[in-house]
């Protein structure tokens, strides 16, 4: 195979493992916001329980004695001045019906506070869910527009995925090497001039081989991403790659959350929401972008099939230089 042609073969692979991981990374943060939002939903406001009232007598009966209390109570107090032991009487038991009488008047004091106050938790309980039903309407919407978002970049995922397969199955690359993080050193080998040829001794794969196992390059995705700035010097184009694709990924999650927030403050309804995030929104651009790029994609994958099987071809597509 020509130079210009692995050139340019392992540039459609590069690009095509950049967008996914973007897209995949994408649905990362999606899924994470979605849970965010789950422990609201479920959340439960728990209903006042109406109290247990102290046991009170008749009222008339009971405010009757009051004042029979008073009644006997000065009575007594004029025959115990005339010297009187019915008076006595009298007194005592006026004092007996003056205790039943506060006794009465403090259980139902203690009642009507019970009353007032679950009265107050009830109204509190009234306010407190119709505004958590406003709130809960809210996330829920909140919650369907990013799982739609979610849907449009799982779709978009399994599409690139089956393009980038049918690259794959030309065979031109060894399956142990076909992954993101390799090929972009791959790809940076071949470009850089460091070798010409995948294969043999001084080819990329052997030179990518070499510096696994000097530990200059590091192949495991997680330990790439949280090593950023240790891998530049010797893995430059998928530090790029990757920096490129955080920089488009929050652009798009940072306009996801405009179009979704702008429910709450233009009163939006969730089919708006769901319309904008379909038709202008950021990620509806991306999409757009990375789907014409797939068809000149496959467009330069057919020319090169074509050219290698020697089945005739005309003008090759435009190539980047």
């Amino acid at each position: 195979m020509e130079l210009n042609d692995l050139k340019e073969y392992l540039r459609l692979i590069v690009e095509m493992e950049k967008d996914i991981f973007l897209k995949e990374e994408l649905m990362a943060d999606l899924k994470t916001k979605i849970k965010i939002e789950e422990p609201y939903i479920s959340y439960q406001i728990k209903k006042p329980h109406e109290p247990k009232y102290l046991e009170e007598h008749s009222s008339g009966i009971i405010t009757a004695s009051g004042w029979m209390a008073a009644i006997l109570g000065i009575f007594g107090i004029l025959l115990i001045i005339a010297d009187s032991f019915f008076g006595v009487l009298l007194t005592i038991g006026a004092g007996i019906l003056g205790c039943l009488f506060l006794s009465w008047k403090d259980v139902k004091s203690a009642n009507e506070k019970k009353r007032s106050d679950y009265f107050r938790q009830q109204e509190e309980y009234n306010k407190e869910v119709k505004e958590d039903s406003i709130r809960r309407k809210k996330v829920q919407d909140e919650k369907e527009a990013l799982c739609h978002t979610l849907n449009i970049v799982n779709k978009k995922v399994k599409e690139s995925k089956g393009i980038l397969a049918k690259f794959y199955s030309k065979d031109i690359v060894f399956p142990k090497y076909r992954n993101f993080v390799m090929m972009c050193s791959i790809y940076e080998y071949i470009c850089s001039g460091r070798c010409t040829t995948l294969e043999g001794p001084d080819g990329a794969y052997n030179i990518l081989e070499m510096e696994i196992r000097m530990d200059r390059v590091i192949v495991q995705l997680d330990r790439v991403l949280s090593s950023l700035n240790q891998i530049q010097a010797n893995q430059y184009m998928l530090c790029d790659a990757i920096q490129e694709g955080n920089r488009i990924r929050g652009q798009i999650m940072d306009n996801t959350n405009q179009i979704i927030s702008s429910m709450n403050r233009n009163g939006k309804k969730l089919s708006a929401v769901l319309e904008s995030i379909d038709k202008n929104s950021a990620l509806t651009a991306y999409a757009a972008e990375r789907s014409q790029k797939e068809l000149e994609y496959m467009n330069t994958m057919n020319y090169l099939e074509s050219k290698w099987s020697g089945t005739g071809f005309n003008q090759p597509p435009s190539w980047r230089s």
